[in-house]
């Protein structure tokens, strides 16, 4: 049989957690350790969890001191023993045929993925369809182009390439963590399927969550991860895809007065350069000169962004 390793990072679930656990270990597929990581909950989350762990044995709960979803992530993934690895969060709920379904599609390929049932004010089915291929452009322009390169409770993970290249998530990024943790993955990917199935129902987090990063902060190293999958000649569907992204993580680095990385900014000059209207010429030439401009930049787009 092979052995499927669950990851699930809790923090302050308990409102929560029983919905997502009883609906893991109801699972038609029941060769798996579900790793749930109580990361500093000050709730009863870490007494549920130990409860039912108590109950079954192929529940392992790990506690720590709340350091964010990424670490507890990777805590799971330093102790996690299945020969793949499937993410679920603490308020979501998963149907019986998940890890079946996965497995079905996955095969002796690098990843897997099917579709995500939002639930919530809107209802909607996110799928990239039935389709399956042998190299990792493809699949990263249908992710991207679908916008569904995170989120991970759709994708299923060879441990053995996780282990191999040692990717892990990063603690720094708190919003769009799992977007560098997949790009990453996708580096190594040389074989993928997916199925237009949906198996897992996402419930919206409230609108005050508190993530602890900004959504454009990852830009930097999505970008760097594009490159290395691409070769440093990133398609321009994806460039579009991602505009918002540059634009944003560029215009807020330079509102707090920082100097723009290199790879920032050479994504901002491949993605907008030359520009079309004057207003883009302008804002391109007070950007890609930004370094010998001192001041000027900051003050411009204060002033363009009131």
């Amino acid at each position: 049989m092979i052995k499927i390793s669950i990851i699930v990072p809790c923090y302050n679930a308990d409102a929560t957690i029983r919905r997502c656990v009883d609906s893991l270990i109801s699972q038609t597929y029941k060769d798996f350790e579900l790793i749930l990581v109580n990361d500093g909950s000050r709730d009863r989350t870490g007494e549920i969890i130990d409860n039912y762990a108590a109950r079954d044995t192929r529940i392992v709960t790990i506690h720590k001191s709340n350091g964010g979803v990424s670490t507890a992530r990777n805590a799971a993934l330093d102790i996690a023993h299945g020969q793949y690895i499937v993410f679920a969060d603490a308020d979501d709920e998963i149907k019986p045929q998940w890890l079946e379904t996965f497995l079905s599609v996955i095969e002796e390929r690098d990843i897997a993925i099917q579709g995500i049932d939002f639930s919530g004010e809107i209802n909607f089915v996110k799928s990239i369809g039935t389709k399956e291929g042998y190299d990792n452009h493809t699949l990263v322009s249908l992710l991207i182009q679908n916008w569904g390169l995170g989120y991970l409770f759709c994708k299923m993970f060879k441990r053995d390439i996780i282990e191999q290249h040692h990717i892990r998530f990063d603690p720094a990024i708190r919003f769009r963590e799992d977007d560098i943790f997949v790009l990453n993955y996708a580096v190594y990917v040389k074989s993928w399927a997916s199925t237009d199935q949906s198996n897992y129902i996402y419930y919206y987090p409230p609108d005050d969550k508190i993530y602890g990063s900004r959504i454009t902060d990852c830009t930097e190293k999505v970008f760097y991860w594009l490159n290395e999958i691409y070769h440093n000649n990133i398609p321009r569907i994806i460039l579009d895809y991602q505009a918002w992204s540059v634009k944003g993580a560029v215009v807020n680095t330079i509102l707090e007065g920082k100097k723009l990385p290199s790879q920032l900014l050479e994504a901002y000059r491949i993605t907008f350069a030359p520009g079309k209207t004057l207003r883009q010429k302008i804002l391109n030439f007070i950007i890609l000169h930004s370094a010998s401009l001192g001041p000027i930049p900051y003050f411009l787009l204060r002033l363009i962004n009131r």
